[in-house]
């Protein structure tokens, strides 16, 4: 995948920048309640799975560009990531070979590049993990896995839970979710809960980033899951680590390597 830089100029995220990711099965129906909980949020972007949208089906949110990819036989499936109509992303997505779906957006910051992963891969359907291009920072990986292991509250690890697993720890990545949280799925079949929905991250950003399990959202069997990224996106001429911003919560009263406390927006 290539530089984003070559397509947009560089954009200022807000510090404090939230972002929603969500199993909706089938979007179209859940539109308004959706478009409340990213208003009442303040939602900078959002990754939605299963959208059950086709070509024959328009779909928008006021203040939101829309970067989707449909499935392409069917009606199940399909990834749409949200994006404030004031972030400027460009997108990409990847061939799976009818497989595991997944775009991603980029955006070009002033001194470095966020890419945002969307992903959805059913049970029955190879994980592709292999196709996601993950750089050494600055990266999330959102989404629907269907892997089962006991480092997300599984019981047991299937072959798909130790896939993953392997990838993440290849690809140096922080798994977001805490073991404490609530799970984020509820199988009305069986009557039990679990957390098929995983967020991945770079070590940078994922030590000031903070998960969220929301409440479940117009029917789906989904709970949303919010993630608060408190950084200092815009700052210039300075190491990565010196633009990090501590949430007030994590401050132990003591300077930790020159990083910067800061309180969340309103």
């Amino acid at each position: 995948m290539g530089s984003c830089y070559s397509v947009a100029g560089h954009h200022p995220l807000p510090s404090g920048s939230q972002i929603l990711q969500w199993n909706a099965k089938g979007v179209a129906k859940k539109k308004d309640a959706l478009r409340n909980r990213l208003y009442e949020h303040k939602i900078d972007i959002a990754c939605i799975q299963e959208t059950h949208l086709t070509d024959k089906i328009r779909f928008s949110i006021r203040g939101y560009q829309c970067k989707r990819k449909d499935r392409a036989e069917g009606t199940k499936g399909g990834v749409i990531i949200l994006v404030r109509n004031d972030i400027q992303a460009v997108e990409f997505t990847k061939d799976t070979n009818g497989n595991a779906e997944i775009n991603s957006i980029c955006i070009a910051l002033k001194n470095r590049e966020l890419l945002v992963y969307n992903f959805y891969c059913p049970a029955n359907k190879q994980l592709s993990l292999d196709a996601i291009d993950i750089p050494d920072a600055g990266c999330f990986i959102l989404g629907d896995f269907n892997s089962h292991s006991q480092s997300w509250g599984y019981d047991e690890m299937d072959h798909r839970g130790e896939e993953v697993e392997n990838w993440q720890i290849d690809q140096t990545l922080q798994l977001l979710n805490d073991l404490e949280d609530q799970d984020t799925f509820y199988t009305r079949r069986w009557r039990t809960t679990s957390t098929p929905d995983l967020d991945f991250a770079t070590d940078d950003i994922a030590k000031c980033t903070t998960c969220t399990v929301q409440d479940q959202l117009a029917g789906s069997d989904h709970r949303s899951i919010m993630l608060t990224v408190v950084i200092q996106w815009g700052l210039e001429n300075r190491d990565l680590e010196m633009d990090i911003i501590i949430p007030r919560t994590w401050n132990t009263g003591e300077e930790e390597k020159g990083l910067i406390c800061y309180s969340e927006r309103n």
